[in-house]
């Protein structure tokens, strides 16, 4: 049960850091293609 939980926590902090991460990385260089500065706060 608390293996699961812990588990259940780390992919769900992976998964939060990845929102975070990857907008702005994709972002960026969307915003660097077009020409466009793109930020996400």
């Amino acid at each position: 049960m608390i293996d699961r939980w812990e588990d259940d926590n780390k992919s769900f902090l992976s998964l939060s850091i990845k929102q975070r991460v990857f907008p702005t990385i994709y972002g960026g260089i969307t915003g660097d293609l077009l020409g466009v500065p793109v930020e996400f706060k």
